[in-house]
């Protein structure tokens, strides 16, 4: 009994591998020749990603500012079923532990965002942003979205895990 690829697993794997792109282009050991995927539109695309704190689910507090001299990852997803991104980031943080990787969940129930936390052993900081505020003050609208920041804090690609073709020419 072989395994038998769904329909899913391109997505799966191509959501992967933009942010794993994302993430190792800004790494210091990236070749100089490794580019990023195009990358969305931003407001802050280019400059210093405004810092943001809060609370996470596990009632511990994160601020982005000591993310510093490190590749920061930030992923910002709902609790929805068939939401992959947090989980696509789970599988490059166990693997890339230089990263700073934090969730940003905008999902609006506390209870639903630490089950689907633990349900899939994350094991990065995970904010609860229900008012969206974080979100506001990156200028992120909607969940999927992943955000790569270099180590001085310069915000360098947004990505949508939802529609990946929306990065690709």
């Amino acid at each position: 009994s072989g395994h038998y690829p769904s329909v899913q697993e391109p997505l799966c794997l191509h959501r992967r591998s933009l942010l794993l792109a994302g993430a190792v282009a800004l790494s210091p050991l990236a070749c100089a020749s490794a580019k990023l995927p195009p990358s969305r539109s931003s407001r802050h695309l280019g400059s210093a990603l405004p810092a943001f704190t809060g609370t996470t689910v596990n009632g511990l507090e994160f601020d982005s500012n000591s993310s510093r001299g490190l590749v920061l990852l930030v992923e910002f997803f709902d609790c929805n079923a068939e939401s992959r991104s947090l989980t696509d980031a789970a599988e490059l943080y166990a693997n890339n532990r230089e990263l700073v990787i934090v969730g940003v969940s905008l999902d609006d129930s506390i209870e639903r965002t630490r089950a689907f936390v633990g349900g899939r052993s994350i094991r990065f900081p995970v904010l609860f942003d229900p008012e969206r505020s974080v979100a506001a003050l990156v200028g992120v609208t909607e969940p999927g979205t992943s955000l790569a920041v270099d180590r001085r804090g310069i915000l360098r690609w947004v990505g949508d895990s939802r529609k990946p073709g929306r990065v690709q020419q």
